[in-house]
């Protein structure tokens, strides 16, 4: 029988540990083990990768308890300039021992982001985890060039590039 202590790396992952040797008698010993890490407060947000302005995007934040007691945590949710919240969501929320809780959160896309990031953050007495997401923030707008609106008459040059076959009726 031995006795060792060793470090993990921070993956969240499945192991295995060999350990082989020779007894006091000569004879060869082996022996493996097979376990896994895991976070004890788990965070997970659901979140597309593009949104498109003025939308309302509902946003599932999914908080795991792998712990035998009940959990009070506080969430924090960080949003970017170019996303603003719609409506409110609890950020005391309580999760069973061993259970999982879903709070959603409502958020409007306000104007066009190649990469804006929003940030959850949840925090117990003693666990935390925190998740950082992307999303590219579109328009859903036809994209024009040139807009050309009068009351009166009056007459206008202007071309049309690159224009798809049978698109242009005037």
């Amino acid at each position: 029988e031995a006795e060792f202590d060793f470090v993990n790396s921070d993956a969240i992952t499945s192991f295995k540990i060999v350990a082989e040797g020779v007894g006091y008698n000569g004879l060869v010993g082996r022996q493996q083990k097979l376990y896994a890490t895991q976070k004890t407060l788990n965070l997970d947000v659901k979140m597309p990768n593009y949104m498109a302005v003025n939308d309302t995007v509902q946003l599932p934040i999914t908080i795991t308890n792998e712990t035998n007691k009940e959990l009070t945590a506080k969430l924090e949710i960080q949003l970017p300039k170019h996303l603003k919240l719609h409506g409110s969501y609890d950020s005391k929320v309580t999760i069973k021992a061993n259970g999982s809780k879903i709070q959603y959160v409502n958020v409007i896309p306000t104007r066009k982001a190649s990469k804006a990031k929003i940030q959850v953050r949840v925090t117990s007495k003693k666990l935390t985890d925190y998740v950082i997401k992307e999303a590219s923030i579109v328009s859903p707008y036809f994209p024009a060039e040139i807009s050309i609106s009068a009351s009166k008459s009056n007459t206008y040059n202007f071309s049309i590039d690159n224009a798809v076959p049978k698109s242009i009726r005037a």
